[in-house]
């Protein structure tokens, strides 16, 4: 498997955090470091991980609290415990899906990393679970939004402007884009159309899907989408809508671009 995989360490010690952090690069993984439970949540915000691995014994929030936060916004991201002293108490109160007691040899934890990932990946099919990126400069309406997709097992993660998603995109995993198509121009550019940050993503990155949701549907944008040589978007929902139609899109999209890979792979 590629071991290119995004790392979240967690861990208040910042000797070894580092050396984590520099283990886990030379082995080759994409590590990222956090001295805490509340700046780990503040990455998790921001970016998609595959795994989280985090020390138990921490100040403020320790490892057993983030992990129960972490199953609760993002059940899809295994996690694996390490720690310097052994309690099996904690593994009571909140079972990883690997621990490791320190200190631990490197073959060790890429071991169990390997384990871990090879494990999430067949639990979710061949396919993992890519992140959905909502882009909405409406707040409440956005994480609403991201929050309904939670619900259905999705890994939503939100941007309010057009840069704040290009930021996003060059930097995380999306199987889908969902941008509303009027969004503040609060990018630089001048440009709040959605559509214009649709062709920027089929530009630079045509594997990701793209879904516009608008309160209006234009004529000319009816002509754009029916013209296949100059596809604004893969589909157009109307607000208001129910969520259930945002999910059956997002299923067909999803099913489509497996078809897809599976074609290219073969």
């Amino acid at each position: 498997m590629e071991k290119m995989a995004k790392i979240l360490v967690v861990d208040d010690d910042p000797l070894l955090l580092d050396l984590l952090l520099e283990t886990l690069q030379t082995i080759g993984y994409d590590p990222t470091g956090a001295s805490g439970g509340a700046e780990a949540l503040e990455l998790l915000g921001q970016e998609i991980f595959e795994l989280v691995v985090s020390d138990i014994k921490m100040p403020g929030m320790s490892g057993i609290d983030l992990g129960r936060q972490v199953r609760q916004t993002y059940p899809n991201i295994p996690i694996i415990f390490i720690t310097g002293v052994y309690d099996p108490e904690h593994l009571q109160q909140f079972k990883p899906d690997g621990f490791l007691a320190k200190p631990f040899r490197i073959n060790q934890i890429e071991q169990l990393i390997e384990s871990t990932l090879s494990i999430t990946e067949t639990a979710a099919g061949t396919f993992p679970a890519e992140g959905i990126l909502v882009v909405d400069d409406d707040d409440s309406f956005r994480l609403m939004l991201i929050e309904a997709l939670k619900l259905f097992g999705y890994r939503p993660y939100g941007a309010a402007d057009s840069a704040d998603a290009m930021r996003l995109i060059g930097h995380n995993k999306f199987s889908v884009v969902v941008t509303d198509i009027k969004l503040s121009p609060n990018d630089g550019s001048g440009a709040g159309d959605g559509r214009i940050l649709a062709r920027e993503i089929k530009k630079n990155w045509p594997e990701i899907r793209t879904v516009l949701i608008t309160a209006y549907l234009q004529s000319d944008l009816k002509v754009e989408i029916s013209q296949s040589e100059n596809e604004v978007a893969d589909a157009v929902l109307l607000k208001p809508f129910k969520i259930e139609e945002l999910i059956d899109i997002l299923e067909r999209l999803s099913s489509e671009r497996k078809m897809v890979l599976t074609q290219n792979s073969d």
